[in-house]
């Protein structure tokens, strides 16, 4: 009797773990359309590893690198709206490749749910520490009467630094010339052998050039001081109009369920907010934000009209 009641309870305790297997949620896949290492990629890890816990299943991060997100951003599209696979994906994917590529095989508005905009950074102006002018108002003036003043790099063409530069331009009104290089180490070093007068490029890029005195930052693009940069003015504190942020965000496929997105959402910005992730991204100049569906698809809807103006001005394409 002892041995049929052990039987039982064994085959009952079976029966749960069984059912609880069962019912057990799949695991959540976050896609980074960039290598391993980079900035979007540490910050997904570090998402993804404060999520688990909130969301009681596992989260893991796949990279599907290749043209700027674009494969990562097609695959995503094509995902059941299950809440099992989401995307990562920075400014440039979601907004300005709809006015760079004839061809994209994806709408921003319509094939994705926005989930939560989890970082922000800013750009910087940027001159030769000892020959580049002092100000801003110095480096507009100089642009104006002079041509060979009048060119900036930046790490890539179709890059936001390289729109930026042009957004900057317009606003001083200089016809700036862009000149592109394949990423931030020769956009930098453009720059300090005065192959160029300016540079335009993330904050936390040029930050050690800043402390080593090579280079000037002169201003920030954001709405407010950069907090890697307290005492270096926006460029609209300097009397110019032009603004625009980088980000970085989290997007699901369309028709994903509300509930499901909300869920997400309030996980991914709980883990980005938890304060030792707060310093530990400021340490990529990685500005953490708190802004969910509604909030990201109103930021969407205010970047495609600020940067489609600069685009189709500018006549850049990047198709092949």
């Amino acid at each position: 009797m002892k041995f049929l009641n052990q039987l039982l309870f064994a085959c009952a305790m079976g029966a749960c773990a069984f059912a609880a297997g069962a019912q057990e949620a799949p695991p959540l896949k976050i896609l980074v359309g960039f290598p391993a290492g980079d900035v979007g990629d540490v910050l997904a890890r570090l998402t993804a590893e404060k999520m688990r816990p909130l969301l009681h299943r596992s989260v893991v991060v796949e990279n599907r690198p290749g043209a700027g997100g674009i494969l990562a951003a097609e695959a995503v599209k094509a995902a059941p709206p299950d809440g099992n696979l989401i995307m990562q994906a920075p400014l440039a994917t979601m907004v300005t490749f709809p006015y760079t590529f004839d061809n994209l095989r994806y709408d921003p508005i319509k094939d994705y749910e926005p989930v939560a905009l989890l970082a922000m950074f800013d750009l910087a102006i940027v001159v030769h520490g000892t020959s580049g002018p002092k100000s801003i108002a110095e480096l507009a003036q100089a642009a104006r009467a002079n041509p060979q003043m009048a060119n900036f790099s930046s790490p890539a063409a179709g890059s936001l630094p390289h729109f930026f530069g042009l957004m900057f331009g317009k606003s001083v009104g200089a016809p700036l010339v862009h000149v592109a290089y394949r990423g931030d180490a020769p956009a930098k070093q453009a720059l300090l052998s005065g192959e160029v007068s300016m540079l335009v490029a993330p904050v936390s890029a040029v930050l050690e050039l800043e402390k080593s005195g090579r280079v000037r930052i002169l201003a920030t693009s954001g709405s407010k001081r950069s907090a890697l940069l307290p005492n270096v003015p926006t460029l609209k504190e300097a009397g110019v109009d032009a603004e625009g942020s980088a980000w970085l965000a989290l997007f699901a496929p369309a028709k994903t369920p509300k509930p499901m997105v909300e869920s997400l959402s309030r996980a991914a910005l709980a883990a980005v907010n938890e304060p030792d992730m707060k310093k530990r991204l400021s340490d990529y100049g990685l500005e953490v934000m708190n802004i969910g569906p509604q909030g990201l698809a109103e930021i969407m809807a205010r970047d495609h009209k600020r940067w489609s103006a600069v685009i189709k001005e500018s006549g850049f394409k990047a198709n092949p």
